[in-house]
């Protein structure tokens, strides 16, 4: 995690977790009590708490892009609070776990994202269509049904916003979903519970189901689609490579 630059002595205190699962989860380590609001729960910034053992430290600063080591590494031992009622075990179960769901949440997260500048494709690509008198009927139709399944999977993967803009019930997201196992236990310190457990694997079984969907999409239906707009002479559209 990033320290102070400021002149003179300057104090930093790990946070005793892992690394976030995405730039805007803050620090990765480091994080202090900052925190940011997922979906109704306070997720801690950072990932979870790491397990007890035997870690290093070293400092390095930046200058330019140029990265140089200046002390370390040097060993520190992370303990379970003998007050507690945790025990080490419980400790590196639910490091484990928390580990899975950090993996699973930075899926969910690349899925969406994906999901999300697939959409703004398939938007481009209609206005291009309307715009080319030349190109069939059945690219438009194509189109028309990618358009449908894309808005599908956005639903399944981010919940119904324009049904939950009318305070309607909503079927839980698969991101909400796997927010709220994070927000749960970000700072438990026992053993995850068979409600999280069950949720995690039902989030991750709606979440590959999903992934294969929209791999299908980005990677078997797209480019021919693409490939008709060049041949047509369509104007260009994202992630689209201009023909030589």
């Amino acid at each position: 995690f990033t320290g102070p630059m400021r002149r003179g002595f300057n104090r930093v205190a790990w946070d005793l977790r892992g690394p976030a699962d995405s730039p805007r989860g803050g620090r990765g380590g480091g994080g202090g009590d900052d925190e940011e609001e997922n979906e109704g729960t306070a997720a801690p910034r950072g990932g979870p708490f790491v397990a007890p053992g035997r870690y290093a430290v070293s400092i390095a600063k930046r200058v330019r892009g140029t990265i140089t080591e200046l002390a370390g590494p040097m060993p520190i031992n992370v303990t379970v609070d003998p007050a507690g009622v945790a025990t080490p075990q419980d400790r590196r179960i639910l490091a484990q776990f928390l580990d899975s769901v950090t993996t699973l949440n930075r899926r969910a997260t690349g899925v969406s994202q994906l999901a999300s500048t697939t959409d703004a494709r398939l938007t481009a690509i209609s206005r291009a269509i309307d715009a080319t008198p030349t190109i069939p009927v059945e690219i438009h139709n194509r189109v028309r049904a990618l358009q449908r399944t894309m808005d599908d999977i956005q639903r399944k993967l981010n919940g119904d916003r324009a049904l939950s803009s009318r305070n309607e019930g909503t079927p839980p997201s698969i991101q909400s979903r796997v927010r709220g196992i994070g927000g749960d236990l970000g700072r438990a310190l026992a053993v995850p519970t068979t409600t999280a457990r069950e949720e995690f694997a039902l989030a991750s079984r709606l979440l590959d189901a999903e992934l294969v969907r929209l791999r299908q999409l980005v990677e078997r239906d797209l480019p021919p689609i693409e490939q008709a707009l060049d041949a047509a002479g369509a104007p260009y559209t994202p992630g689209r490579i201009p023909p030589g």
